[in-house]
């Protein structure tokens, strides 16, 4: 590919980058959903850098070649059958025009990746800080979605055969008791204290399955 194709390429995705994280530090909420878009740019950034770095490489060493070629075919027009010989065994030495205008090329490659590579790396910084965001972003989501999930009302936990097992055998038969239980739980911040107040307001046997499965409950709610 031609390399002035190749470097309007470059220039092309570092725009787009460029229009992209100015678009997510204003546009937070459009990050997760816009991030592979800026990977993807990124990635075709990469590929069109390496294929520059290759074109200049191929470039520059076709050039050296063409000019030992040129060399030797123009030393066997002057040259002698034995002369041509020597020819083929040891190159001619490039002139000094010419070796200038191979550094000046040699020169204008290193200089061409030194403004490339900076851009790349700063790209690079500036997608791995957004990452972090995105990242932090998702982990305050879930953080979220979990505290959402806690049992806020045990009495929603607890299933219309439990209710009548609880009041029977943990309340005497006393529905109001039962709920006083539960708004009592609600109400608190503490699993222990919670826990302590009943073993020492009620004459539970902590081994029994009812008064374990009654426990539990709570202790899920501060889960």
């Amino acid at each position: 590919m031609n390399n002035k194709i190749i470097i309007q390429l470059i220039n092309n995705n570092i725009e787009e980058i460029k229009k992209l994280i100015n678009h997510f530090q204003n546009e937070q909420a459009d990050l997760k959903s816009g991030f592979p878009l800026l990977e993807s740019r990124l990635a075709s950034l990469n590929k069109d850098i390496e294929i520059l770095k290759l074109n200049l490489d191929n470039q520059n060493i076709d050039f050296t070649s063409n000019l030992i070629d040129t060399e030797i075919n123009s030393d066997k027009q002057s040259k002698s059958p034995l002369e041509e010989s020597e020819v083929h065994s040891t190159p001619k030495k490039a002139s000094a025009t010419e070796k200038n205008k191979s550094l000046s090329e040699t020169n204008h490659i290193e200089l061409g990746i030194q403004l490339i590579e900076p851009i790349k790396n700063n790209l690079d910084t500036a997608v791995s800080t957004l990452n972090d965001k995105l990242q932090a972003s998702r982990k305050n989501n879930l953080q979220e979605k979990i505290q959402k999930s806690k049992l806020l009302d045990i009495q929603s936990a607890i299933g219309i055969n439990d209710q009548f097992l609880f009041i029977r055998e943990l309340f005497d038969n006393n529905t109001e008791d039962y709920k006083a239980a539960i708004n009592y739980i609600n109400n608190q911040s503490d699993c222990n204290k919670i826990i302590s107040h009943f073993n020492k307001t009620k004459q539970w046997d902590n081994q029994k399955d009812t008064v374990i499965q009654f426990f539990d409950l709570i202790k899920r709610k501060f889960e």
